[in-house]
């Protein structure tokens, strides 16, 4: 079992830790190109068309996957594609339409003749993400993961080297910005519609359709609700601070969001794992498998938030510029938050996997409805550091629901082992304040005491560091005796 999670968390999480890595290149390029005011219109406006993008495809990114994966009748998967592509292509049509139609609308919900003059771009960019994410779908539901790497990369690496030249050498500012949007979009539909194979006629099959819009219309409202919770906020910061706020909220966000794509990696392979303990009744297991990865997740999220307390502002200014410093306190909240977010996760799919996948909806629903309030409460109260502490709150709240849900199935989260990491950043963080640490060496040494001081309260152990140790030495092994078959004559 260990040895499956090594191996597919690192198949998986090489190519996302590139496209990661490009995608905060390209941010940081962007940031120190067009003013804070500019960057948050072109955040608010992205995010839109991604919530668009994700609400308009009616559940089908998560049906299509499912009824290709289920059947193998090559004529049934053509049909599906087919009607797939005709429907999304429609679909792009219509909402191009109403988004024009809305422009006025939401300039003044935002009060901003910025964002006014930026509504042109939006359908190109809804159509682009709309068919990105149908030929995504389509290639999961073939199982061509390393395809799907490859497009993701390439992608990545053209708007990047296109933010350069529009960004920085032709000096384009914020057009630029959209311009390199539009081409890396266009590059990664190229790639994805050649790589899916679609039939020379499409045409809408009117039962197919509807098969798949009915299996996925629950899940998309889960999917709503999910999404909602986590980027609501940024709508309500526009609405209440302006584009401004937005940029210094983004800024503090960027690196727990990147963080949760790594997560998203190991929660790819925690699912099917665990699910297929749960399926052989080894619920000893399957808890275990849950509070280990628990206690380890902490300790790794926790180490990340004690870096940004006591680097929090070095890093902001190395890699942002100084205009940014004021995100410095919501970038350290939501690194904590990062904890919460991830152990919500991993309950939530530990519920899914042992068979109530009704149950996250509950919890989601409880999440949306305390950050829509939260952020109306606490925005005008402490700008968008309020942001960051409803975001804590909410999964704060959701926790003990997911906690609640599990044990009624007989599986218990160990929260002790959940606590003692978080007490530690506890007192780490007052350490550090009380001290007003500035010196570089004593920041460094705060940092470095706390591995050692995981170890004496048993956070982790040499067990731990022993599998690890193991599971390493034999994926070299398996991939030094690749190179030597592939290299022998």
């Amino acid at each position: 079992m260990i040895s499956q999670f090594f191996s597919g968390t690192l198949a998986i999480g090489i190519a996302r830790a590139s496209t990661i890595i490009l995608g905060f290149v390209s941010m940081m390029i962007a940031v120190r190109n067009t003013s804070k005011e500019e960057y948050g219109a072109y955040v608010l406006l992205i995010v839109l068309t991604a919530f668009l993008a994700e609400f308009m495809s009616f559940g089908m990114t998560l049906s299509i996957p499912k009824y290709l994966a289920s059947h193998d009748d090559a004529s049934y998967q053509q049909t599906l594609k087919a009607t797939v592509l005709a429907f999304r292509i429609l679909t792009v049509v219509a909402v191009s339409a109403l988004i024009f139609a809305a422009r006025a609308l939401l300039g003044r919900f935002m009060d901003s003749s910025l964002v006014l003059d930026l509504t042109v771009y939006m359908p190109v960019v809804f159509g682009l993400s709309s068919l990105s994410l149908l030929f995504s779908s389509i290639l999961r539901g073939q199982f061509r993961f390393a395809a799907m790497g490859i497009i993701e990369v390439t992608s990545d690496a053209v708007e990047l080297a296109a933010l350069i030249l529009m960004v920085v050498v032709f000096r384009m500012g914020l057009r630029g910005l959209f311009y390199a949007k539009f081409i890396s979009g266009a590059s990664y539909v190229l790639l994805g519609y050649f790589q899916t194979r679609f039939p020379k006629k499409l045409r809408i099959n009117l039962p197919v359709l509807k098969e798949l819009l009915k299996f996925g219309f629950p899940l998309q409202l889960q999917h709503a609700l999910d999404f909602s919770f986590s980027r609501i906020d940024t709508m309500i910061i526009g609405a209440l601070l302006g584009t401004g706020g937005i940029a210094y909220y983004e800024i503090a966000r960027k690196i727990p969001d990147s963080l949760m794509q790594l997560y998203s990696v190991f929660a790819s392979v925690y699912f099917p794992i665990s699910a297929n303990l749960y399926a052989r009744e080894v619920k000893e297991k399957t808890e275990n498998l849950m509070n280990h990865s628990l206690r380890v997740l902490t300790f790794l999220t926790i180490f990340g938030a004690l870096a940004a307390v006591v680097f929090g502002n070095d890093i902001i200014r190395l890699l942002f510029s100084e205009t940014y410093l004021p995100s410095y306190f919501a970038f350290v909240l939501l690194m904590f938050g990062l904890t919460l977010n991830v152990l919500e996760n991993t309950l939530g799919y530990s519920l899914v996997a042992i068979g109530d996948s009704d149950k996250p909806l509950i919890v989601n629903i409880v999440r949306t409805v305390l950050s829509l309030i939260g952020n109306l409460v606490f925005l005008p109260l402490a700008g968008f550091v309020g942001a960051a502490i409803v975001s804590l709150a909410g999964n704060s709240a959701a926790i003990p629901l997911d906690a609640f849900f599990l044990r009624k199935r007989k599986l218990r989260p160990n929260f002790i082992e959940v606590a003692k990491p978080i007490s530690i950043l506890l007192v780490f963080s007052l350490v550090f304040v009380g001290l007003g640490a500035a010196s570089l060496l004593l920041k460094i040494t705060m940092i470095v005491f706390y591995i050692p001081v995981c170890f004496v309260f048993s956070v982790i152990t040499s067990r731990d560091l022993a599998l690890l140790s193991r599971e390493a030495r034999q994926t070299m092994a398996k991939a030094f005796k690749r190179v030597r078959l592939t290299a022998a004559p």
